[in-house]
């Protein structure tokens, strides 16, 4: 780390260097050390075997230089890698970063990134690939349930589940990252603070004091 540290930003040393933070578990420092190396290279130089190699072990974020840099210029990363492994990493590193924003909840000693929430729907409102309709109807719900805009939150929900949107088990993450949201936002309540449980054919509307009006909030537009 003191070479790094010292400025050593020599090509053969990053390559070498990535590997060992890795190992470390030092994901920060990935981040940093990849894109001294990676950002700055054209796409020409970016497209070679062994950078791909990099991009595809190192670099986890669909916002750095290198994966919006693979997501713009597809064509010549397929011919490279094959559309299937290309397409691959740019879906999973679009839907963790979705899923980290929407596993966000209130009481987290890390506030919401509303930054990073507005950088990542803008980047996928202007790009034309496959995951990247439901990754919106996921930021989408996601800001329905923060706003406590649970009603149009499920309406969402029923939009994107009905349009087909998710072709993997992503839908099933969506499905429970929602669940989750709406089991925060339901306080015990009755019988000395538990749940209670209402059994099919008898489920009586719950007394206003244990659920207050949700205040609605403009929620996310797709």
């Amino acid at each position: 780390m003191k070479r790094y540290r010292d400025g050593e930003r020599d090509a053969d040393f990053l390559k070498q260097y990535l590997p060992v933070l890795s190992a470390a578990y030092m994901q920060e420092e990935v981040k940093q050390v990849a894109g001294a190396y990676l950002d700055v290279l054209s796409v020409d130089e970016m497209a070679t075997e062994e950078n791909w190699a990099l991009i595809k072990s190192y670099v986890r974020d669909p916002l750095a230089v290198p994966l919006k840099t693979v997501m713009a210029h597809r064509g010549k990363f397929y011919a490279l890698a094959g559309q299937e492994a290309v397409d691959a990493k740019l879906t999973k590193s679009i839907v963790d970063a979705v899923n980290e924003l929407m596993s966000w909840r209130a009481g987290k000693k890390k506030p919401f990134d509303e930054a990073r929430n507005a950088a990542l729907a803008d980047y996928l409102q202007g790009i034309d690939f496959p995951a990247a309709p439901a990754a919106l109807a996921g930021l989408q719900s996601a800001a329905c349930a923060r706003a406590g805009d649970y009603r149009r939150m499920l309406d969402n929900m029923k939009a994107a589940l009905d349009s087909n949107l998710f072709y993997t088990r992503d839908g099933v993450t969506y499905f429970q990252n929602c669940m989750r949201a709406l089991q925060r936002s339901t306080p015990p309540c009755g019988n000395n603070g538990k749940r209670k449980r209402i059994g099919r054919g008898n489920n009586p509307a719950p007394p206003a004091s244990c659920h207050p009006a949700a205040p609605v909030h403009a929620c996310y537009s797709m």
